[in-house]
This record gives structure tokens, sequence and C-alpha cells, in this order.
């Protein structure tokens, strides 16, 4: 299990977060994988990710404002295989 949060939620131009986007993507993919964009919870688990291959995740955020900027990226990480 890992954790990853940079979206500082208390940035809100005054209005309240409704939704958020989670993204990855993998040194084999050319374009970054939407996991949801209507999240409303601040955890989410991520399934059917690739054994043995670097993910890297970003997440933005949606208020009355719009979307925000998308987070700076996290580090990658690396599932390991089941034995």
């Amino acid at each position: 299990t890992h954790s990853y949060s940079n979206v500082d939620a208390s940035i809100d131009n005054g209005s309240g977060i409704e939704a958020y986007e989670v993204q990855y993507i993998t040194p084999r993919e050319k374009f970054w994988v939407c996991v949801s964009d209507s999240l409303d919870v601040k955890e989410v688990m991520v399934t059917a990710l690739k054994p043995v291959v670097e993910h890297t995740f970003r997440v933005r955020a949606l208020n009355g404002e719009g979307w925000s900027a998308w987070s700076a990226l996290s580090q990658p990480m690396k599932l390991q295989r089941r034995h």
C-alpha cells in the first residue's frame, strides 16, 4: 500500500471541493490513465495496476471555480509481484 498526498485542500478560493480527479501514467503509456474524475473522497484505492511497472500519479480538485492545476507528480511507485 502506498500513500500520496499533494493537494492542498485548504486552498479552495472560497468554494468547497466538489470532486477530485486522479490519473496515472507508466513508462509504457503515452497518455495519462484516468482512475476517476468524480471522486468525492480524499482516499482512493487504485486497482488493476501492472506489477513490476512504475506508476506515477497526479491529482487535481474541482470546485465552483473549476478544475485546479495538476498536483506535483508523485514519486514513481512500483508494485511487487505476488508470490
